[in-house]
């Protein structure tokens, strides 16, 4: 029988361990935020923290620096001060930047972003392990609930925990997700091993420590109760790899039930353990400290109806002119908003208009002031750091709002994507919105008025009929509207077909008589095609008179000629009128109007009437005007005054001594006191 015998070679392995200090490396980005706000009074540090705000003033940055990189087991928390609260009755916004250092794969623990009501309010802070993040509970088996209560937190995990990130796994790797600290269900203690922590929405970021500021954006809805968040990279570089932008991640939250209230301090804790991270926070937007509302407008700048029309979406015409409007509006806030400075590109085919930057700012009590700006301030199309000055209520040199404002041609065919501006204040930081409209070939429009340029009279409570031609070259439709002293433009014919192009078509229509009051209005009339492009404007000036009364105010029923004796050798002579001719005519109506008087005698100069002594003369009345003489005949009316109307005021019918209605005594008359029956009639016409 052979035996085997099998030699086996155990060699032994030595592992030689050496012992390396703690070695700190300067990162490319580590202290260098993006454009960030200044922290003043803003946020406190809890007793035992190792954070801290730093003000550079070299750069004009400030950040909170939640943990160092140097030694282990740091434990960080700042807290907003009681003026900087959140009121979760109210809409708020707040944007900031996160870094977690570049130590890579050997950074740990991580941050969080908390919102607390916890009984220690600003001066809560957790000593524990790096896995709580100076937020969770203990991450002990069965160990306490010592989270902070009251609260929500957003973790910012760059180091895996075998215990506490084990429904995670670790193949997800640096992650983002949320929970309520305070809440026993928060956490799972079964069986052996560590406490595990229930992460909700849980997002892999893969690489948090990474030497580069990420962009975080907390969003509340006061109405919903729904508070939503992201996250995304920061391209900092030319060449950077495309920015990774997680999806918006929203979290259902009644006040009440988390929190016991409304009110609640907001901040962000952090924790290292046997590993370092440098996490650093920086802040754009701080909520409640500036509301305001930043907005970018192009309005059309032709013509007097349709000037300050928002092009935005829609297409204006090949060498239009547009005006630009950009800037804000201070709303409300616990600080005035300081210093701002405003950047801006002029974006797409359109040419700067010289000598039309301004600045236009609106004080506290309604007054704006206008400041030209050179046309130097521009380069390469590009404004920057334009002063705005200061915006706010608390100081009484703030201003309510403040817009640069120029114009522009509209040079080429094609799409215009215009984008925001930037305004930067040492305490906020925002942009406006982002807009587009397209630069059409289209030909706009041309109009005729048949009375444009003429002053129309019309009578109180009548309507304007107007009517003329329009022509399009090349658009399908047209709408043509009236407007009147500049008003809101009213429609009186919507997608007229423009069939055959390039030719008049004949349009009418009315202006009521409720939109044309007493007094002197203009009355103006274009075309809009169905691209948009605006005709040129027609107007029509229209005096509303009202119809007036024309009547007589005074006339005497008795008026007499004084007495006469004829002298020897002359068969007749003129008697004058008395004193007591006082007639008098009230014209209301319209400026240019005209109106006479007619005279007839009725019954002629008679004396002792019905007696046996009656005496009639005979062409005893005449009406004189001038070198012409005519004579009363019974029934027969003579025109005796004319006027045209110049204003309400009475009119006076008087004539000179020698003109006008005249008596002639004849040297034949018998001698007596006679009288006669002349009618008055006042006629409304030349």
């Amino acid at each position: 029988m052979k035996r085997m015998i099998l030699a086996i070679s155990i060699v032994g392995i030595i592992l030689s361990y050496m012992a390396l200090g703690e070695t700190h490396v300067q990162a490319n980005y580590e202290n260098n935020p993006p454009q960030s706000i200044k922290l003043d009074n803003i946020f406190t540090t809890p007793a035992g923290s190792d954070s801290t705000v730093v003000q550079n003033g070299a750069t004009k940055k400030s950040y909170v620096q939640l943990t160092p990189d140097k030694g282990n087991n740091k434990n960080g928390a700042i807290w907003s001060t009681e003026n900087n609260t959140l009121d979760l009755t109210k809409d708020f916004e707040s944007s900031m930047y996160v870094y977690f250092g570049g130590m890579f794969d050997n950074a740990a623990d991580g941050m969080a972003f908390v919102m607390q009501n916890d009984k220690d309010r600003g001066n809560k802070i957790i000593k524990g392990s790096g896995a709580q993040m100076g937020v969770w509970a203990s991450d002990v088996h069965y160990g306490p609930f010592d989270g902070i209560q009251n609260s929500f937190a957003v973790e910012f995990d760059s180091h895996y925990n075998d215990g506490f990130d084990w429904n995670v796994g670790w193949k997800i790797g640096d992650h983002l997700a949320w929970g309520f600290p305070g809440q026993e269900s928060t956490y799972k203690d079964k069986g052996e091993g560590n406490r595990i922590l229930n992460h909700n929405n849980v997002q892999s970021i893969q690489q948090m420590s990474n030497d580069r500021w990420h962009s975080f954006n907390v969003k509340w809805n006061a109405a919903t109760k729904v508070l939503q968040y992201s996250y995304g990279d920061i391209k900092d570089k030319v060449g950077d790899e495309t920015p990774v932008v997680l999806p918006v991640v929203s979290v259902k939250i009644d006040p009440q039930t988390i929190f016991g209230g409304t009110d609640v301090v907001w901040g962000f804790t952090g924790s290292t353990g046997s590993s370092t991270e440098n996490n650093q926070v920086a802040f754009a937007k701080v909520p409640g400290l500036v509301n305001e509302e930043a907005t970018e407008t192009v309005t059309n700048s032709s013509g007097d109806v349709v000037a300050g029309k928002d092009v935005t979406g829609k297409k204006v015409s090949l060498g239009d002119n547009l005006h630009y409007k950009v800037g804000s509006k201070y709303t409300s806030g616990k600080q005035d908003w300081e210093n701002i400075l405003a950047d801006f590109k002029l974006d797409g085919d359109v040419t700067y208009k010289p000598g039309t930057l301004k600045v236009v700012k609106k004080a506290q009590d309604g007054t704006e002031k206008t400041t030209s700006l050179p046309d130097s301030s521009w380069s390469n199309k590009a404004l920057s750091k334009v002063n705005l000055g200061k915006l706010g209520t608390y100081t009484t040199d703030a201003n309510s709002s403040a817009y640069i404002t120029f114009d522009v041609t509209a040079d080429k065919v094609g799409m215009v994507k215009q984008s925001e501006a930037a305004l930067n204040g040492d305490n906020y930081l925002t942009k406006t919105n982002a807009l587009s409209y397209e630069i059409s070939q289209n030909k706009a429009p041309t109009i005729n008025l048949a009375d444009a340029g003429k002053s129309v009279d019309v009578t109180e409570g009548d309507a304007y009929k107007f009517n003329g031609t329009w022509k399009d070259v090349d658009s399908d439709t047209a709408n043509l509207s009236y407007s009147v002293d500049g008003g809101s433009a009213v429609s009186f014919a919507s997608d007229v077909k423009n069939d055959p192009k390039g030719q008049n078509h004949n349009y009418s229509s009315t202006v009521s008589a409720t939109s044309l009051p007493l007094g002197t209005h203009k009355v103006s009339v274009y075309a809009v095609d169905s691209d948009g492009a605006k005709s040129n404007v027609e107007t029509v000036t229209i005096n509303v008179a009202t119809a007036g009364l024309l009547q007589f105010v005074n006339i005497p029923t008795t008026t007499s000629y004084g007495s006469i004796e004829i002298p020897a050798g002359k068969e007749s002579v003129d008697i004058s009128r008395g004193n007591d001719w006082d007639v008098r005519v009230k014209d209301t109506r319209k400026t240019g109007s005209h109106w006479h008087v007619d005279l007839t005698l009725t019954e002629p100069f008679t004396t002792g009437k019905g007696t046996a002594n009656e005496h009639v003369l005979k062409e005893a009345l005449v009406y004189k005007t001038g070198t012409s003489q005519t004579e009363f005949t019974v029934g027969t009316a003579v025109k005796g005054y004319d006027k045209t109307t110049v204003n309400g005021d009475d009119v006076p019918i008087k004539w000179a001594d020698d003109q006008g209605v005249l008596m002639v005594a004849h040297s034949a008359d018998y001698k007596g006191a006679y009288a006669a029956k002349l009618n008055w009639a006042l006629v409304d016409a030349p």
